[in-house]
């Protein structure tokens, strides 16, 4: 049996061409969030795409890809000047609810 085992949270993401990408998070919130912003957006898939796999390893599994919080606000923060105000404030007050329920 594995020594260790690691949670690797995804949410895929509609690339717009007719692709879709996963991308990786720390937690299932995190997760979920991104999922609910893409269907809020028109840019989601009309249901949850989202899930984990569970990795196993005899020795520390790390996963430098998995988006934390930071991660998220950073971008954020970054795409401030081409998101509307409305939607900025929504997402961070999304974030910090969620970094409050932790």
């Amino acid at each position: 049996m594995a020594k260790y085992t690691k949670n690797i949270y995804y949410s895929v993401r509609n690339g717009g061409d007719g692709s879709a990408h996963p991308t990786f998070f720390d937690s299932a919130e995190l997760a979920q969030l991104d999922q609910d912003w893409q269907n809020e957006g028109g840019e989601g898939w009309g249901e949850s795409c989202d899930g984990y796999i569970t990795l196993e390893s005899d020795s520390p599994i790390v996963c430098k890809e998995a988006r934390t919080i930071a991660d998220v606000i950073k971008d954020l923060e970054g795409e401030r000047k081409w998101t509307k105000k409305e939607v900025f404030e929504s997402k961070m007050k999304d974030l910090k609810e969620l970094m409050d329920s932790k």
